[in-house]
């Protein structure tokens, strides 16, 4: 069964619906730009409504594994928690990965 069968079944839409979604995916982002703190800007990539729910969706049929240290995507996260796992270390790397989500192709991804 096809990604969009599971999606379709799943969300009780015609699967053409999905297919379409899916197939216009890349067009159906509102591309932006916000300021970052210091200088520069960051641009941001805001699904629409409907590839939105198809992405939600996706991640309730399908459980992707989160690596342990990737403490900004599990649930009761946040700033302080992932500050106090750094606290004693002397050294800290801070970096911005510059255009990292454009380099993921879809061969990548998959």
């Amino acid at each position: 069964m096809s990604i969009a069968e599971q999606l379709a079944t799943h969300l009780d839409i015609p699967e053409k619906e999905v297919a379409s979604t899916l197939q216009l995916a890349p067009l159906r982002y509102r591309v932006f730009h916000i300021p970052k703190r210091t200088y520069g800007t960051r641009t941001i990539a805001q699904p629409s409504r409907a590839l939105k729910v198809l992405q939600r969706a996706f991640l309730e049929i399908r459980e992707l594994p989160v690596h342990a240290s990737a403490t900004a995507y599990q649930k009761g996260s946040g700033i302080k928690l992932n500050a106090g796992l750094h606290v004693r270390n002397p050294y800290l790397l801070k970096m911005d990965l510059h255009s990292f989500f454009h380099s993921i192709t879809p061969a990548v991804f998959w």
